[in-house]
């Protein structure tokens, strides 16, 4: 990772929250990044910190953190969170850019691994050896599924019992033939938004879950 040390310009719209750092837009974020790449107990360690995956040094300092991240990309868009341009890289200057959920779905299918019978293959690729969505296959592995497991097991188990989607969490609106997606935060049910597919709604699940 580099170390450099020198302030950069922050952008005007950042200018406005950067004082007030306990309502940052841009908290959460950085947080649950720190989470993911230190706290050994975070359900997405062992394919973050766990393998090596970890972030700038000046990136301990949310201030430093939401100056580097606004000068290299800009305010964050609606409906994205942060991503790693290389998936095997470290969060720091250079390698961030902002994503939507299915475009993180796309980047994870492509990059995430797991063995068959002895061969690395990507999400997208077990997905079509074994038959199953690579949703399906990406939520198994952030869940801490063994590869083993992931192969053996059918779609729908692990599902809810009123959950028509096969996906946790994500549920048909019968009257409009969407599909929303919904995590439960404190003991409330909180609505992800509404989607045309069950496969874009529980990526925006996973999304919601890792940023």
């Amino acid at each position: 990772m580099k170390d450099d040390n020198s302030l950069l310009p922050v952008s005007p719209a950042a200018v406005k929250t950067l004082n007030d750092l306990a309502h940052h837009p841009l908290r959460s974020i950085w947080k649950n990044m720190r989470s993911r790449c230190l706290n050994s107990k975070s359900d997405f360690y062992h394919r973050y910190g766990g393998r090596g995956i970890g972030f700038h040094p000046r990136w301990n300092d949310f201030k430093s953190f939401i100056i580097d991240v606004t000068t290299e990309i800009g305010d964050r868009p609606n409906g994205t969170s942060i991503d790693r341009i290389d998936n095997d890289g470290d969060y720091e200057p250079g390698n961030i850019k902002w994503s939507s959920a299915s475009e993180q779905m796309n980047n994870r299918c492509n990059n995430i691994t797991m063995v068959i019978d002895g061969v690395k293959h990507t999400a997208a690729q077990a997905a079509v050896i074994i038959g199953i969505r690579a949703s399906i296959i990406l939520f198994r592995i952030h869940s801490g599924w063994s590869d083993e497991k992931i192969i053996s097991t059918p779609p729908s188990s692990g599902s809810r019992s009123d959950n028509s989607s096969g996906f946790i969490g994500v549920s048909m609106i019968r009257r409009t033939g969407k599909w929303q997606a919904r995590k439960t935060v404190n003991g409330k049910r909180i609505s992800l938004g509404i989607f045309s597919s069950p496969e874009e709604a529980h990526a925006a699940r996973i999304d919601a879950t890792l940023t």
